[in-house]
């Protein structure tokens, strides 16, 4: 940037002088007003060399005039949220002439004046959030200072699904996918034996796939809980997928007669007893793999 130069008034007149990095010994008439260059030629709309204090004053004795420029970019920041609730609004942490500055940002986009080099960090995850819920963002909430920068933080509120599945009856089909959304886009892991957190956004649909991939029309891998909904709150489950056969139950009777009941099929769906009366038509029965059945 250009130095500054002090504008002063000596011996009645106005008067202009370049100042520089070596004290200079100038003088000014007593009772008169004077004024240093702030902030510094050269700057932009989003750069300056701005000194915050000691760039004018009234002459009334000897006095230093030696100000500090710090040179700094303007951040144009705001947040806003998705998915509800009513959390606190995040603080921006940096350093403004070269002293701790903590602005907490609105949802309207303002103007902050940071020093060169120097770090900031925006608060992630918001400061309500918990074990089991959170407001967070996915951007980038921290850096040092180097150019200019807008942006709008999206935090969106969320809670934790802590999932995973498990075969019973054995068999290898294809892994179950849980198909949701994750700050604001389609999210969809493959879930594991292992209990995993997953947060996702709240209000938004989640689905977990129900036949297993690898599932036919007379073999399949099925649970019979709830796998599909709306995200309102955390959630733990182990998902547990049965191999199961479908054998068409029927019967017919040879040579007539009357007095009798249909024969009734007993074994396993799901992990617990079944039993079915049989018809003459059918329909298949799911049945549990291994199970011991009786007619």
């Amino acid at each position: 940037p250009t130095a500054p130069d002090i504008t002063r008034t000596v011996l009645g007149a106005s008067g202009t002088t370049a100042l520089t990095t070596t004290a200079t010994d100038l003088w000014v008439d007593a009772g008169t007003t004077w004024s240093t260059t702030d902030p510094l030629t050269g700057g932009s709309g989003t750069e300056r060399w701005d000194a915050n204090s000691g760039t004018s004053g009234t002459a009334s004795a000897g006095a230093t005039v030696n100000p500090s420029y710090y040179h700094q970019f303007v951040f144009t920041l705001s947040y806003a949220v998705t998915g509800g609730g009513s959390p606190t609004a995040p603080t921006l942490t940096a350093t403004q002439y070269g002293a701790s500055y903590t602005p907490a940002l609105t949802g309207a986009a303002t103007d902050y004046w940071l020093d060169n080099s120097q770090s900031w960090s925006v608060t992630n995850p918001l400061t309500e959030s918990g074990a089991t819920e959170r407001w967070r963002s996915s951007q980038t909430v921290s850096g040092t200072v180097s150019a200019t920068q807008t942006t709008i933080f999206a935090y969106y509120h969320q809670f934790d699904f802590v999932l995973s599945y498990s075969l019973a009856g054995g068999g290898s089909p294809t892994a179950p996918t849980l198909t949701t959304t994750q700050y604001g886009a389609s999210y969809t892991p493959v879930l594991t034996t292992i209990a995993t957190d997953y947060w996702l956004d709240n209000s938004q649909t989640f689905s977990v796939t129900n036949p297993l991939t690898g599932s036919g029309t007379t073999e399949r891998w099925q649970s019979s809980q709830t796998v599909s909904g709306t995200v309102s709150a955390t959630q733990t489950t182990v998902f547990t997928f049965y191999h199961q056969f479908g054998p068409l139950i029927s019967y017919s009777v040879v040579g007539g007669g009357s007095g009798y009941s249909a024969p009734t099929l007993a074994c396993q769906q799901f992990g617990s007893s079944f039993t079915y009366t049989a018809t003459t038509t059918g329909p298949a029965q799911w049945v549990d793999n291994s199970c011991a059945y009786t007619f």
